[in-house]
This record gives structure tokens, sequence and C-alpha cells, in this order.
């Protein structure tokens, strides 16, 4: 989840086809136009969407559409935007609301129902039954067990003070976050941290992290760096050292098959695996007018869906998969 919301256009052409076979488009769909989108997830073959467009969430499956909106659940919270979500299946999906705190919304009930009112939650992971979260703003992590939330201050890491932005679970079940200048790892028992290997300014922030097939974290700090900690070393990757052909990466997202695939302001959606620096050409796909990135996620069937700062698009360097071939 990133620090700031970037408000996005959502525009689907539902029953056409692309140029490239590659991406999809959609014709008449029955999202609004104007949807604004903060956030897509996944879960099995369900996609999950929030919309600050009357302050929706919808669900997508099988070409079948699912609109929340206030008029449709009164249970569904009005105050404030959810800042990230985290489906725990196709019933269940998490949210932080920056107002009004943790939230869960069952589907087959069509209720959403507040667990924890802590002001200020920006970025969560589902970890079992436990939900860790930050607040961005705050010198501590947060961790609800279901009951309660405790909190984890800096005290563990090498700073004296330091913010806490995204929160990620590794591949062991180690919950990683990242703060102004560290990456941090909780073993269950053990709080390591790790100094970034860039010294950042003060109003120079980490982005967001994710974790690779192999246990590699990936960290974005906008504007100075792509960088990855194998748990021992750091390598950074910026147009002075490598073929990256942008430095201000605005999110990441690292994929079953081992790519990395970042958004790049200005420049585009980039894929990397491992060696080599591929941008996507985008010059056939009708809707993408801008190079800025709210979001990158991938669905059950390996599609990557790419929400740049006006649209969203799905897309397949192997040609699209599993339901996203319908109409093809």
């Amino acid at each position: 989840m990133k620090i700031y919301i970037l408000i996005i256009v959502l525009f689907f052409c539902f029953s056409g086809k692309s140029q490239n076979s590659s991406w999809y488009d959609y014709n008449n769909s029955p999202l609004p136009f104007a949807a604004l989108i903060d956030e897509v997830e996944f879960i099995d073959s369900t996609t999950w969407m929030y919309s600050k467009l009357n302050n929706s969430i919808i669900s997508y499956k099988n070409d079948n559409w699912s609109f929340i909106t206030s008029s449709s659940c009164p249970t569904l919270v009005t105050v404030g935007d959810i800042w990230e979500m985290e489906a725990a299946s196709e019933d269940t999906l998490w949210m932080c609301y920056d107002v009004v705190g943790i939230h869960y919304y069952l589907k087959s009930t069509n209720v959403m129902t507040q667990v924890n009112n802590t002001q200020g939650a920006r970025n969560m992971v589902l970890d079992g039954n436990d939900i860790w979260f930050t607040k961005g703003t705050e010198h501590a992590i947060y961790k609800y067990d279901g009951s309660s939330v405790s909190s984890y201050d800096y005290s563990f890491t090498n700073l004296p003070d330091t913010f806490f932005l995204d929160v990620r679970k590794g591949l062991n079940d180690d919950i990683w976050t990242i703060t102004q200048n560290e990456l941090v790892k909780y073993d269950g028992s053990i709080w390591t941290a790790h100094n970034l290997p860039v010294n950042l300014s003060p109003n120079t922030y980490t982005t967001e992290l994710d974790i690779d097939i192999n246990g590699n974290v990936w960290v974005t700090v906008l504007g100075k760096d792509l960088m990855k900690f194998d748990g021992s070393s750091w390598t950074t990757y910026n147009t002075s050292n490598s073929s990256i052909p942008g430095d201000q990466v605005e999110t990441l997202h690292a994929a079953r098959n081992g790519d990395i695939w970042i958004g790049i302001r200005d420049v585009g959606l980039v894929r990397f695996d491992g060696s080599t620096f591929t941008t996507i050409d985008i010059n056939t796909i009708t809707g993408w007018t801008d190079n800025a990135f709210n979001d990158i996620n991938e669905d059950i069937s390996g599609n990557i869906w790419v929400a740049p700062y006006k649209n969203v698009f799905v897309y397949n360097p192997n040609g699209l998969q599993g339901y996203l071939n319908i109409g093809k």
C-alpha cells in the first residue's frame, strides 16, 4: 500500500479485445467510468476493488460484478478512506480505514464489522489469526490478535526514533516492515533491523516492499532507488549503476514466476527478470494516458493488473490466462 492515495479512473472495455493479445480491454462494463480506485486485491478467482466514488467496494468473479455501497450494505463505513485491503477468502475482506480502524466484510451476510477503532491505520498484512498494521506517521508497528492491539515501538531498531511504513509477510512467516531508514524483520521472537544502503532525507521515504519467491525483500524509495535485500547484503538499482529506465519507482509487485514488476513515473510499466529491465510497450493500448502508478498486482492465473493514475489494465506477456480469455 502506498503512503499517498492516488486517485485513478477505472476504465474497463468489457466486450472488446485489445490490439495486443497480451492486454485485455473491457467494453460496456457495469463499472462507472469515473470510479476512483485505490487498490486491487485477489483471492482465488475473485477480484476485490475499493472505489472512492460513493465509497464502494467492488467484487468481480466469472464476469459477475457485485457493488457494495451504503445503500446495499447498511453497515458499510462511510467515514474516511480504505488505505489497504487484504482478502482472507472469497467471502471475507479485511480493511484498514484511516479514521475508524480495522474492519472486515462478509460477502455471504453482506455485513461489515469493526474489530478495532485505531485511527490512522494505513498498511496491513494477515498473519494467521493476527493482523499486523502500521500507521505511517507513528513510531510503532501494531498487532491485532482478535481481541486487543499490542504496539511494538522503535526500541528494537538502530534508530532513536522512526516512522513505520509498509509491512509484509515473508516466506517463513516472518514479518517484515520498513521505516524511514531501516528494513526490520520479526521472526516471532526477535526483531532484527538492517540499515538501508542509502541515506534518506527527512522528506524522502521508502514507499513499498514485497518479497519474491526466493525470499529476497524488495524495497522502493520514491525518487531514489529500487533495492533488494537477500538476507545479508543489499543490491541497489538506479539509472547510474544499472539499465533501469527511471529512478522514480512508485510501486512494485513480486510475481509468482520470479519477475519483479515496477511502475516508474514518467516511464511506464517495467518488468525485471533478474538481469534485464524491459519497458512494456503500451502505445497500442486504448485508454492509457499517463505513466503515474498506484498499484500492481497479480491474479490467480498470473495476469498482471496495473493501476496507473487514470486507468486499470490487465496484462500477461504470454497471453492472457484463465477467465480473462473470455471475449478474446
